[in-house]
């Protein structure tokens, strides 16, 4: 019996006919996939600052738990995404939300993605569009960074500074501020108010750079805005400079004694009782000048006639009998038909061009390095166009300092108002005419104590900082010398002036010549 068993398994073994043998089959493929609500998202066109929210749905339409990896957002950062309570793993069937904010910060269109990355079977990374827009003031500085080319110390350049509201809503700009490492660099903002620009609308003002060393100068110009985005809008500037040629002017150290005096006699009807004590008064003059050792130029004019008068027109201390010759020009007289008393006008004529041009009838009286005297005589005031205080600049303009001309007046102090306010502001001296020897009065009014010639007048404008000063080839310290823009000249103070014929050299850097 066991033979026979044994000997059907073995038939069994060898057909494979006696069991049911099954193949092997692959495991089942589980797939999550992704889908989302939306391709792209619009937003409102919002006021810049406020904020609009909206929501899109993801979807597992796998049969596999979907994982979020990531949302990622590229474009505008107008655009944020909240996925504070979005599910990160989502079942087959199941979705979840995402919130995108769009807040808007200026004006204009903006643009984004919203990029959703998984575990997608297929490798799908879907994109939605991001869309929105603005509405804001928007302000624009043009240039905001601006280099002045390099210029010669004493020259000027200049830069528009545009304001621009490039925005769609009015913007509203407060006064500038400027801030700048010297005065050197300035600007015409001086706005005292809120300037309103309309979309599109301008302001502008000019930034001005006037160099006056060779140091490097910044400035910086604020803006302050009702812009959302830049309140505060900043304009910087800059720009160097540097000294033109050198320059040495030389001068030989003089004491001067040298004067010249203008008298500017009235001589209408009204003087007649007054000539005999003019005459009186007037030929003790001289005398006075040649006791004072004065290097003199005498000239006399009408108060009503700028020609001066007398055979000889200029006199000096070698004029041949020049007290006759003065008194001859002296005497003007009382005449009814005189013109009106216009003596400072008349003075200025007499000593100004044309009569003081060479080859005119005055010429050859004024000398560049002599004071000068001008004395009016009468008993009438003044009756020129013009104000008392033009007038009397003009008269001290006559000279390289107005310290060396002074205006006074020989007459009726209680009727010679203008007269009296020239002598004033010229710091000169009056006499009263009505006294008969008013003549003493001349002991003030004319005499010159020796002055030193400080003024040494300059041939260009300096760069000031760069003056320096020598006598004798020693140099002289910077408090025992000014410069005087006014007169362009070095004045040298007292206690440094130099011996009479020294050599004085002035050193310096001109300023640029501008075109």
């Amino acid at each position: 019996m066991r033979t026979v068993l044994f000997g059907l398994f073995a038939i069994c073994m060898l057909s494979s006919g006696c069991f049911d043998i099954k193949e092997e089959q692959p495991p089942v493929q589980l797939t999550p996939l992704v889908e989302v609500s939306v391709e792209a998202m619009t937003f409102s066109t919002l006021l810049a600052g406020e904020n609009e929210r909206r929501s899109l749905t993801i979807t597992n339409i796998g049969d596999h738990a979907l994982v979020l990896e990531n949302l990622v957002r590229t474009g505008s950062d107008c655009f944020t995404v909240d996925d504070t309570d979005t599910s990160k793993t989502i079942e087959p069937g199941d979705s979840t939300g995402v919130w995108v904010e769009f807040n808007p910060s200026t004006d204009g269109g903006f643009e984004g993605e919203l990029y959703i990355l998984s575990n997608d079977a297929e490798g799908a990374e879907p994109m939605v569009a991001l869309s929105g827009g603005g509405q804001a003031p928007v302000i624009e500085l043009s240039p905001a960074d601006f280099e002045f080319e390099t210029q010669e110390v004493g020259c000027e350049q200049e830069q528009e500074i545009v304001i621009r509201n490039t925005g769609s809503l009015t913007l509203l700009v407060d006064p500038l501020t400027f801030e700048g490492s010297s005065d050197e660099l300035n600007y015409n903002g001086a706005y005292s108010g809120w300037i309103h620009l309309e979309p599109g609308e301008t302001e502008s003002f000019i930034v001005t750079y006037a160099p006056q060393d060779e140091d490097p100068d910044t400035a910086t110009i604020t803006v302050t805005s009702t812009d959302p985005l830049t309140p505060e809008a900043v304009a910087t500037f800059g720009g160097t400079a540097q000294y033109a040629q050198p320059v040495t002017d030389e001068f030989v150290w003089d004491t001067i004694f040298e004067i010249d005096i203008l008298f500017v006699v009235d001589r209408s009807e009204s003087m007649d009782s007054l000539q005999e004590s003019l005459a009186t008064n007037l030929s003790g003059f001289l005398p006075y000048l040649d006791a004072w050792g004065h290097d003199y130029h005498i000239a006399v004019v009408s108060a009503d006639d700028p020609a001066f008068r007398g055979d000889i027109p200029v006199m000096t201390p070698t004029t041949p009998n020049v007290a006759g010759v003065f008194a001859q020009a002296a005497d003007v007289g009382a005449h009814a038909d005189a013109g009106a008393n216009t003596g400072l006008q008349t003075g200025l004529e007499a000593l100004s061009s044309p009569l003081a041009d060479p080859g005119g009838p005055n010429a050859g009286f004024l000398r560049e390095d002599a004071v000068l005297r001008v004395l009016f005589i009468g008993n009438n005031d003044d009756e020129s166009a013009g104000l008392v205080a033009d007038l009397v600049g003009e008269y001290l303009a006559l000279k390289v300092s107005p310290d060396w001309t002074t205006l006074s007046a020989i007459v009726d102090p209680a009727s010679a108002t203008r007269y009296l306010d020239a002598v004033l502001t010229s710091n000169g001296l009056t006499a009263d005419i009505n006294d008969e020897d008013w003549a003493s009065g001349f002991l003030g009014m004319v005499p010159v104590t020796p002055i030193d010639d400080m003024a040494l007048v300059l041939s260009h404008i300096p760069a000031v900082e760069t003056i320096e000063l020598e006598v004798n080839g020693v140099p002289v310290i910077s408090g025992g010398w000014y410069y005087d823009d006014y007169v362009n000249a070095v004045y040298i103070v007292p206690g440094f002036a130099p011996e009479q014929e020294d050599e004085v050299t002035v050193s310096y850097r001109m300023l640029g010549a501008c075109h």
